[in-house]
């Protein structure tokens, strides 16, 4: 994972199951159920991989989140699971990770929207 994926990560630790998967992880491993929700932080060219990770790893009724940089994500992941199921989130803060570990700019602020479907919606 990402800077991004790291702060994600930090903000959710103890507040919910995580299951991080990144290029060198396979998305699920034997006897893993499918997960409620993902939220996608790659760069722009790694979403198509994201967008087929999250058919395999996310519940049927489950969401995508998205909270990237860059056009044409949003559509990627609606492409791969349904507009009913993915939302855009925002991050305020700057973060990178060094040989030291991840840097960030300071507490920042998530917003996260909403998907479009009532089922999801819901979770």
């Amino acid at each position: 994972m990402g800077a991004i994926g790291h702060v994600i990560e930090r903000a959710l630790a103890g507040r919910v199951e995580i299951v991080p998967i990144d290029r060198t992880r396979a998305p699920l491993r034997a006897g893993e159920k499918r997960v409620d929700a993902a939220v996608v932080c790659v760069k722009t060219p790694g979403t198509l991989w994201a967008a087929d990770v999250a058919q395999h790893v996310v519940s049927r009724d489950g969401v995508v989140l998205t909270i990237q940089n860059g056009l044409g994500n949003y559509e990627t992941l609606v492409a791969a699971v349904g507009e009913a199921r993915v939302a855009v989130g925002v991050i305020y803060v700057g973060a990178r990770l060094e040989s030291a570990g991840l840097w960030a700019t300071g507490p920042g602020k998530v917003e996260l929207g909403l998907p479009a479907g009532a089922g999801p919606r819901r979770r």
